[in-house]
């Protein structure tokens, strides 16, 4: 999923996917900013689109952060957010990740715990 390429090249990795940022040719950036419910009340640690999107339900995006907390929004295809679901550590979350099919939720956290969810 974060593949890197050569300057210039076109890349499949995190940018560009789902709701992305910049398009994958390095053309200029889109604006679909999307702005989330519920947001972290402390810095964000990772942020990660599920691996697929289907046209009518948009995507999913994860995101861990340092206030023990994972949440999972659905960004629907008007833009609009959703928060889903939150999973907590007792300690800040280091990290996130999908599952390749886009079935499960992988986090790790300074409590020492790694969770599936």
């Amino acid at each position: 999923m974060f593949q890197t390429a050569g300057l210039g090249a076109a890349s499949t990795g995190f940018v560009g996917a789902g709701v992305g940022l910049m398009s994958t040719a390095g053309a200029a950036p889109q604006n679909k900013d999307v702005e989330v419910v519920s947001p972290p009340s402390d810095s964000v640690s990772q942020l990660a689109f599920a691996p697929s999107t289907n046209a009518s339900t948009g995507t999913f995006l994860i995101g861990s952060s340092w206030d023990n907390h994972v949440r999972c929004w659905q960004i629907q295809p008007t833009g609009q957010t959703i928060l889903q679901a939150q999973q907590a550590h007792e300690a800040p979350v280091l990290g996130c990740c999908w599952h390749s099919d886009g079935t499960k939720v992988f986090t790790a956290s300074c409590d020492r715990q790694g969770k599936v969810w």
